[in-house]
């Protein structure tokens, strides 16, 4: 079989039932439809052919939003996954999470693009090889609906390897790069790299990745762009499950975009992004926060979306201030450089001007730090408290009208936190839209804490509640809770 020239996608496979084989000589229409396609490509590499498998998914929506363009996912697999049918790139990485229905799957924004280098002792740190996964990145978006703002790079072992030596090769395409335990040092990747944001992960039995990630830490220290080093206590080699599975790893890259020649005269201007000085908010608006906290001991970087009203003075009346957890296994809304959920994602929708110009909260929403936790663990919520806190300090906030709520597993761990810490909330507002949750243990104790849950299904809930003249529970659709100013209303009646 002959394959098409090097600038059009060849299509072998879909997934969608149907077999479709390639003619030769004759160029292939583009997928149209959401789902998985196994491709080749031949790169021409130094005037030499290159033949390479790779996998192309499709997201939710694809056909159904013809004009919009995707954020897109590029994955270079480990040493254990070569081949020529693709197949194989899905034994790790986003492919395989989509493959075994992981919940975020139904908010997973991003084509994803899986490479996957020759069985013929290749390695993705050859010249040919990353070479060519540029050239299948090019033709992608020449060829699919890509956003060519938003294109992220990310592998594990082998692969992490890969996408230093990819990122390098062709920096101008990628927005975010997330390197997995690539156990590699390369010095003039600060050069080439230093509009690109960078998340570096390792574990701590894993010496060798984690040391290099340590160099790589220092040789980027003065990127203009975001970089982080994230090392997992007690993790070994094996360090990617929890971050590929997470719905905050995704959120991460989303939060960045590629940036234009105008953005980047004015990232020289600001200087290396660490030494950035982060000030309070003052102006109204959504702001990206990177609150220090320590998780299990180890200095952590807890990304919050803050939104300030038009109302807000710095020096006036104080603002009550919401705190809001996001639920698990949901990809938020992209918004500059933040992803939003619950009221910040309503505040922002169109239609909603007026609602958001009277909005009086304050909200801080932090977001999870993949593969550290949940929110049912007591490190995660204490870095949340020490978040509020510091934000409380810091800016003009009404002490006695600071209230928790969070969406499921978010708005009980809200609960749970508000009932826990009654000096620092004057009530609390679960939203409940899935089964299966459990309550506080400890509710009793919070008897007298102002507690309004609205749940999909209150029978589970109808106990705890009995007895408690300041909770109420209610069974209205709590899918737009946050949509009308009912519950709002309540919270500010609300004063410790």
């Amino acid at each position: 079989m002959k394959f098409c020239r090097p600038t059009i996608l060849s299509l072998i496979l879909l997934t969608h039932a149907a077999c479709v084989t390639a003619q030769p000589e004759v160029p292939q229409t583009a997928p149209k439809l959401p789902g998985e396609y196994k491709l080749k490509y031949i790169a021409r590499i130094d005037g030499k052919p290159v033949q390479m498998a790779y996998a192309l998914i499709l997201p939710k929506g694809y056909d159904t939003e013809p004009a919009h363009k995707f954020p897109m996912i590029v994955f270079t697999h480990g040493a254990g996954e070569c081949g020529t049918d693709g197949e194989a790139t899905f034994a790790n990485g986003p492919g395989m999470e989509l493959r075994r229905n992981n919940p975020y799957k139904e908010t997973f924004p991003f084509i994803v693009l899986q490479p996957q280098c020759p069985p013929r002792g290749e390695r993705w740190d050859q010249p040919a090889m990353y070479k060519a996964v540029s050239q299948i990145v090019d033709a992608a978006i020449g060829s699919v609906r890509v956003d060519p703002d938003r294109v992220y790079l990310t592998g594990l072992s082998m692969g992490g390897k890969g996408c230093w030596m990819a990122a390098m090769e062709g920096a101008d395409r990628f927005a975010a790069i997330a390197p997995i335990c690539a156990g590699t040092t390369h010095p003039d990747a600060a050069g080439k790299l230093r509009y690109v944001a960078v998340w570096m992960i390792s574990g701590t039995n894993d010496p060798d990745a984690m040391n290099h990630n340590n160099e790589m830490m220092g040789l980027l220290k003065n990127n203009f762009a975001e970089v982080r080093n994230t090392i997992v206590p007690g993790a070994d080699h094996v360090v990617w499950p929890q971050f590929y599975a997470s719905a905050q790893f995704y959120e991460w890259l989303l939060s960045h975009k590629r940036p234009n020649p105008a953005e980047r005269r004015a990232m020289d201007a600001a200087g290396p992004y660490a030494a950035h000085q982060q000030v309070p908010p003052r102006a109204p608006g959504h702001y990206r926060l990177m609150m220090p906290v320590q998780i299990n001991g180890q200095p952590v970087p807890l990304v919050c979306s803050v939104f300030v009203p038009k109302a807000y003075s710095p020096t006036g009346t104080p603002s009550p201030l919401l705190v809001y957890l996001h639920e698990y296994n949901t990809i938020g809304t992209p918004f500059k450089d933040l992803v939003l959920h619950g009221p910040d994602a309503e505040l922002e929708k169109k239609g909603n001007e007026l609602w958001k110009a009277n909005f009086p909260f304050v909200i801080i929403s932090p977001q999870i730090p993949a593969g550290l936790g949940d929110w049912g663990q007591k490190p995660m919520i204490d870095a949340v408290k020490s978040a509020v806190e510091e934000l409380a300090k810091s800016m003009s906030i009404d002490k006695n009208r600071v209230y928790a709520t969070g969406t499921n597993e978010g708005g009980i761990a809200a609960w749970q936190m508000a009932i826990d810490t009654p000096t620092l909330f004057a009530a609390a507002a679960p939203i409940l839209t899935i089964g299966g949750l459990n309550p506080p243990g400890n509710a009793e104790v919070g008897k007298d804490l102002p507690t309004w849950a609205t749940a999909t299904d209150v029978n589970p809930l109808k106990n705890v509640f009995e007895g408690k003249e300041r909770w109420k529970l209610s069974s209205d659709n709590p899918v737009v809770a946050y949509r009308g100013p009912g519950l709002y209303e309540w919270l500010l009646k609300q004063k410790k």
